[in-house]
């Protein structure tokens, strides 16, 4: 009986526990990410080319090594999540970067890739004068996923041809 006691004290205690360390350190994403699969380099490029345009984003940054292609966007501004005038972020950005890592190689020489598509969202002013990471608001996370969904057509349809 003693035990049971002990049990029904211990074990609530240790529940409550786990729970504050599992949300401990969690916060938001500031990330928007997206797994594309298994893609095949030049097939993605041309996607890439073609969505971006439309878009209107601009590439910063290209790399295609043998076991990685990365391509990096210019930052983008956005309008600021609404704030505090004074201590609320006055200005925002976003960049888009597709990173692939090769997974295995075809017959023909060609290589598949896995790659992901991230959407990175920053902002400035209020407290720190410096660029940090948030949580994109809802216009920027509704950016990213047309330009994702627009690219994973362009992908397929350019798989088809």
């Amino acid at each position: 009986m003693k035990r049971l006691k002990r049990f029904m004290l211990v074990f609530p205690c240790a529940l409550v526990l786990a729970g504050c360390a599992a949300g401990a350190g969690g916060g938001a994403n500031p990330r928007y990410t997206r797994d594309f699969g298994r893609l095949l380099v030049p097939t993605l490029e041309e996607a890439r080319l073609k969505v971006w345009a439309k878009h209107n984003w601009h590439l910063r940054r290209d790399e295609n090594e043998s076991q990685n292609v990365y391509w990096e966007s210019e930052w983008r501004p956005f309008q600021p999540p609404e704030g505090a005038a004074i201590t609320g972020p006055t200005e925002a950005r976003g960049r888009i970067i597709l990173r692939g890592r090769r997974v295995a190689g075809e017959l023909d020489g060609g290589s598949q890739f896995r790659v992901t598509f991230v959407g990175e969202y920053e902002v400035r002013g209020g407290a720190s004068p410096d660029w940090r990471p948030v949580e994109p608001p809802e216009d920027a996370v509704d950016v990213f996923e047309k330009v994702s969904s627009d690219l994973s057509l362009e992908v397929r349809t350019g798989v088809r041809r």
